[in-house]
């Protein structure tokens, strides 16, 4: 029940979480996830470049990998996925499901209760909030805005680089088309979306949630019960975990990460360097689609 990272590390261990450059790791309830780690595991999230994965109730991507789970999300390049309650995405993907979002490398997509964020974005909040690198929003429950814009709202707001979207359960929008549905968003790679019970931001945000995880190589994230980290930054926080290249981790429920890899997880998630992947009940994404 601990979290461990080095460069060449060798982890085995119930639950935790363990990662670095090459790590391998065989574990039950935790995550890992490096450059080429192979992972085999019940009830987590594993995730590289070339990683094979296999397993229940968790997430995999990485750019080539081919997954088969019940009740999870799979992804990559040219994946093909057809699931009940989850999400699949990539770039070129066909998705068939009844509960879930499916979106591609232009498309950003939300989910009931999932949080998924790229590469350069700061967020903070309460209960859902996200948040660019030149905005600061204050809300009472989900807010979203993008690179230029600041939006205020009640329950929730989606926008992209330029426009700005209120409404009550979900908004969807891209570079070329709008969206609108009841339990899912989509958005594109220049907008924001932000919903009732859910987060996603695009290759320029990062978001933080109440009981899920956030993290960059440059953000600052402060939230409840997840973790956050980032390449320099060292956090505290109630029931998650802080690290970074340079940081002492400190947690309850174990996590550690090494200088390439960020992995956040509430029930299974994990991601590196290039991909981000969020999810309680079933969201993934991989190297080229952004979710």
């Amino acid at each position: 029940n601990g979290g461990s990272h080095n460069e060449l590390s060798r982890l085995e261990h119930n639950k935790g979480t363990s990662q670095n450059e090459l790590s391998r790791l065989e574990h039950n309830k935790g995550t890992s996830q490096n450059e080429l780690s192979r992972l085999e595991h019940s009830n987590g999230t594993s995730q590289n470049e070339l990683s094979r994965l296999e397993h229940n109730n968790s997430t995999s991507q990485n750019e080539l990998c081919r997954l088969e789970h019940n009740n999870g999300t799979s992804q990559n390049k040219l994946s093909r996925l057809e699931h009940n309650n989850g999400t699949a995405q990539n770039e070129l993907s066909r998705l068939k499901h009844n509960n879930g979002t499916s979106q591609n490398e232009l498309s950003r997509l939300e989910h009931n209760n999932g949080t998924s964020q790229n590469e350069l974005f700061r967020l903070e909040h309460n209960n859902r909030t996200s948040q660019n690198e030149l905005s600061r929003l204050k809300h009472n429950n989900g807010t979203s805005q993008n690179e230029l814009s600041s939006l205020e709202h009640n329950n929730g707001t989606s926008q992209n680089e330029m426009s700005g979207l209120k409404h009550n359960n979900g908004t969807s929008k891209n570079e070329l088309s709008c969206f609108e549905h009841n339990n899912a968003t989509s958005q594109n790679k220049l907008s924001r979306l932000e919903h009732y019970n859910g987060i996603s931001q695009n290759e320029l945000s990062r978001l933080e949630h109440n009981n899920g995880i956030s993290q960059n190589e440059l953000s600052r994230l402060e939230h409840n019960n997840g973790t956050s980290q980032n390449d320099l930054f060292s956090l505290q926080h109630n029931n998650g975990t802080a690290q970074n290249e340079l940081s002492s981790l400190e947690h309850n429920n174990s996590t550690s990460q090494n200088e390439l890899s960020r992995l956040e997880h509430n029930n299974g998630t994990s991601q590196n360097e290039l991909s981000r992947l969020e999810h309680n009940n079933g969201a993934a994404q991989n190297e080229m689609p952004r979710s």
